[in-house]
């Protein structure tokens, strides 16, 4: 029988990102990963305009 050092296994907490309407203070966007990102919080502003249809050109 083989005798195997434990292995050190890291969980990296997942990294969110959150866009809120200012007026009414609700999260209209939102994005979540597993590993922080550069475009993580343009891709929660994305969710919101397109959850308000708005298109940018």
């Amino acid at each position: 029988m083989a005798h195997h050092a434990p292995r050190l296994v890291v969980n990296h907490p997942p990294a969110t990102a959150f866009a809120l309407d200012a007026h009414s203070r609700r999260i209209v966007g939102r994005r979540a990963v597993t590993r922080m990102r550069a475009d993580l919080p343009p891709d929660a502003l994305e969710m919101a305009l397109w959850r308000q249809k708005i298109v940018l050109s």
